[in-house]
């Protein structure tokens, strides 16, 4: 895929992007009004399914992969255990 195959309908899938990330977090309760539990399985439930069950999953790995190489870099290269205990 080039440049310009990748910028048609990129505004499109922008915000269809923007949509799927922000929704039905109105049904999510305030974080203090419920248990932790059930507030979490408020805000990480979903009712997707199918092709946008996979998109989801498919981003959800690709931001964690990059959390994952980021915190690496960040914390490279180890100590040893001579610095930490000293």
């Amino acid at each position: 895929m080039t440049w310009q195959e990748y910028e048609n309908g990129l505004e499109g899938r922008l915000t269809d992007l923007h949509a799927r990330i922000h929704r039905d977090w109105a049904k999510v309760p305030a974080f203090g009004s419920v248990g932790f539990t059930e507030w979490l399985g408020a805000a990480l439930g979903t009712p997707r399914s199918g092709a946008d069950l996979q998109t989801a999953t498919t981003y959800t790995f690709i931001v964690s992969g990059i959390a994952s190489l980021l915190l690496a870099v960040a914390f490279w290269p180890p100590k040893s255990a001579a610095e930490i205990a000293g």
